[in-house]
This record gives C-alpha cells, sequence and structure tokens, in this order.
C-alpha cells in the first residue's frame, strides 16, 4: 500500500484527466506498456482483471491503493513525463498559454520523487533505475526551464554565466525545488585542499536530486570543459548524485557547436569508471542539445548528463 495523501491522489484525477475513466488519453495498450516498464507489473492480468477495475483511470487508482511507494512512485514519474512533454509542444504551437495544473503536477513530482527516494532498493540495479528516473525527471524541468531562458531576450552569448545562473535556479525554484546553500562537507575543490561547490546543488522532496554545473562557451574550450566536469564528477561529487553540466552556447552556428562538443565528450577520458559510453538522446527543441551517460565512482553508478542551450542572439 503507497503513501501517496488522499490530496495528492486528488491532484492526480486532474492532472490525468481521470474523470472519464482515462489516465493521459491512454490507449488500453499504450498504459499497459508504460506500466510494465516501469514497474514490471501488467495491470491487466491477476488482481487487476480479476476485481472490477475495467477502466485505465480505476486501475491506476487500484495500482496507487494497493502497491509500494516505489512502484507507485515510478509510474507517477513516467506520466508526469510524458504528460510535461504534452503540455509544453502546446504551449510552443499557441493551443495553450501555461499549464492550467501546473502547481498540482510539482505536487505530485515531488511525492514521487520523495516515495522513490524513501526505498530501501534490493539491488544496485534497482536503485540505479530509480536514480535514473529521478534524473529524466530534473531533465525535464531544465529543458522546459532552458526553453524560457532562451525565449527571454535579456539572457544572451554576453550575459555573465552567474546571471544566466542564478535564472536557472528561481525557475527550477518555481517548480518545487529547493537550493541546499551549505556545500562546505560536499567535496573538494580542484586543488584538492578545501572544501568545493558547484554551480547548484539541488532538493527536492527532503531529497538531494542534482548537482548543476555550469559553463558559457563560444567554442568546444577542451581545457574549459575539463576544468568543470572534473569540478562536477571527480572533486565534488562523493555521493553519486545524478550530476548536470550545462553549456551556454554563444556561437553563431549552434548545430556546428553541438557537433564539435559531441564529439569530444564521446573521446572525453574521465577520471573515473564508465559504465555507460556518452549516447546522445533525442533532441527536445531547437536549442537544446542533450547527451547522457553512467559513470561510477567505487561501485556506486551514478548517471551524468550534458545540456548545450542555445544562448546566441
Amino acid at each position: 500500500m503507497s503513501s501517496l495523501s488522499k490530496m495528492n491522489q486528488a491532484k492526480m484525477e486532474d492532472v490525468f484527466k481521470m474523470q472519464g475513466g482515462y489516465v493521459n488519453n491512454h490507449s488500453n495498450q499504450s498504459f499497459r506498456n508504460l506500466i510494465i516498464k516501469a514497474t514490471g507489473i501488467d495491470v491487466y492480468d491477476g488482481e487487476y482483471e480479476n476485481g472490477w477495475y475495467p477502466s485505465k483511470a480505476k486501475k491506476l487508482r487500484r495500482f496507487v491503493e494497493i502497491e509500494s511507494d516505489e512502484n507507485v512512485g515510478k509510474v507517477l514519474l513516467a506520466l508526469l513525463d510524458e504528460r510535461d512533454t504534452r503540455i509544453q509542444s502546446k504551449i510552443e504551437i499557441g493551443d495553450i498559454d501555461s499549464d492550467p495544473f501546473e502547481k498540482f503536477s510539482q505536487d505530485l513530482r515531488a511525492a514521487a520523487i520523495s516515495m522513490i527516494g524513501g526505498q530501501q532498493y534490493a539491488s544496485n540495479e534497482e536503485r540505479l533505475n530509480a536514480d535514473l528516473a529521478t534524473a529524466r525527471a530534473v531533465l525535464n524541468d531544465l529543458v522546459f526551464s532552458s526553453q524560457i531562458v532562451c525565449n527571454n531576450a535579456l539572457y544572451n552569448q554576453n550575459t555573465r554565466e552567474n546571471s544566466i545562473n542564478d535564472y536557472f535556479r528561481d525557475l527550477l525554484k518555481a517548480k518545487g525545488y529547493e537550493q541546499v546553500l551549505d556545500q562546505s562537507r560536499h567535496g573538494i575543490s580542484v586543488s584538492g585542499k578545501d572544501a568545493g561547490s558547484v554551480d547548484l546543488l539541488m532538493r527536492k522532496g527532503n531529497r538531494e536530486v542534482a548537482i548543476i554545473e555550469a559553463l558559457r562557451l563560444t567554442s568546444v574550450d577542451t581545457g574549459t570543459i575539463k576544468e568543470h566536469i572534473d569540478k562536477a564528477v571527480t572533486n565534488y561529487n562523493a555521493l553519486g548524485t545524478p550530476t548536470f553540466l550545462l553549456f551556454y552556447a554563444g556561437s553563431s552556428d549552434f548545430g556546428d557547436f553541438w557537433r564539435r562538443l559531441l564529439i569530444h565528450l564521446k573521446q572525453y577520458s574521465f577520471e573515473i569508471e564508465c559504465k555507460r559510453a556518452i549516447g546522445e538522446k533525442v533532441h527536445p527543441n531547437a536549442s537544446t542539445r542533450v547527451c547522457d551517460c553512467i559513470l561510477s565512482r567505487d561501485g556506486y553508478d551514478f548517471p551524468v548528463t550534458f545540456l548545450a542551450i542555445n544562448v546566441y542572439k
């Protein structure tokens, strides 16, 4: 039985449009596949078929009622991720001005992340899968925030890096994140002598969910890139928190910048073990490019994601 509160269950009804028996406008097959992919559970078999749970909405309500926090959290995050993608597309083409249930969606995401984070995992693979789900949720919010940055004329290739960082921080706070200000015991400086800090250490649902390190580039400066990767991944991230490196690209040819950056990252030699090589992700929009990998510190695997954001105007 999950710990999702009655209030959040009520918010779930609105966020996923469940009043008519549907969930995010899924077909039976796509809904079934989503839950199997997230948890391995088939809601069209056994308990869910023998009982009176014919509609997708009733199946989801029953799932929340009887399944573990971890499984419910994973399904909620999967549903929220696809919903956010659809909402962003509608905003971009002008179908809607904003998300009518943005606050409810934020509350559900925070609850889902907390539910996943509170579990005792049966294996390292299970724990990594939970971290990957968290990283996908953070990435979705970073991509959404990057769209706002790119559309704001105040932020361009000449803007100070710290100013863009502050804007990202404020946008993430609006989505329910909190900034961890005391980073003094989290890592060491590049010199290896003193406590270090990254640009942003974000928490959500009483759990550290992201280290964010940013740098402004007009070209693929390999020395600067190495300095920031070492800072975020090698010197600072002693706990294996999901890590995000943001590249504020001030190049007039963003496509060429990304091509050269991706080649460099694929050839990069990390100071710690790389368990899954750099892989390019589907382009979320014209101004953002994404790739990621999985690194391992002393046998503890964690995701590292790279975002190039076109701030050139």
